[in-house]
């Protein structure tokens, strides 16, 4: 019978971490609480039931460690995107930042902007606003609405609410 050390490696987190505790079961489980005699599959097989544990614990530890660095990949990308929204927000001109704010302070954060205009299409292309339909109401006037991120920055950040 030929193994294939590859697969027993590509087993999934789930499936190592049931290893892991039955085989610890398996060993460490007290012999006056089973109705069957495990000292004999103990001394028997007790070598092999300990390299599974170790592998399987290996497995198991390899995944959480993996999780832990995406976890952590994750947040620092967040912090990093946050950090450069915010940069981008404070570094817009007055006439960008009168257009924000009329939109952040409107009832339903949208204005009706001239697709004409430098200012939205500077906004546009940052993508701070969002053109919300591609049919104009009147002549060149678009409905445009204030991104969620540009949003929840201004909503955490009370130097921007200022400016």
């Amino acid at each position: 019978m030929k193994i294939d050390i590859s697969k027993i490696f590509q087993i999934s987190a789930r499936v190592s971490g049931a290893l892991t505790i039955a085989s610890l079961a398996l060993l460490f489980f007290p012999a006056q609480w089973l109705p069957f005699d495990i000292s004999e599959l103990r001394s028997d097989y007790g070598i092999w039931i300990f390299v599974a544990f170790v592998v399987s614990f290996s497995i198991w530890g390899s995944y959480f460690i993996e999780y832990v660095i995406k976890s952590l990949k994750k947040k620092f990308i967040e912090h990093k995107n946050r950090k450069v929204r915010i940069e981008l927000l404070s570094e817009l001109s007055d006439g960008e930042k009168n257009v924000i704010a009329d939109m952040y302070f409107s009832k339903d954060r949208t204005k009706d902007l001239d697709i004409k205009d430098a200012l939205t299409g500077q906004l546009e292309a940052k993508t701070m606003i969002g053109r919300g339909s591609n049919m104009s109401s009147v002549g060149y006037k678009f409905s445009y609405f204030l991104q969620p991120w540009v949003i929840e920055c201004i909503n955490k950040n009370k130097c921007l609410k200022q400016c």
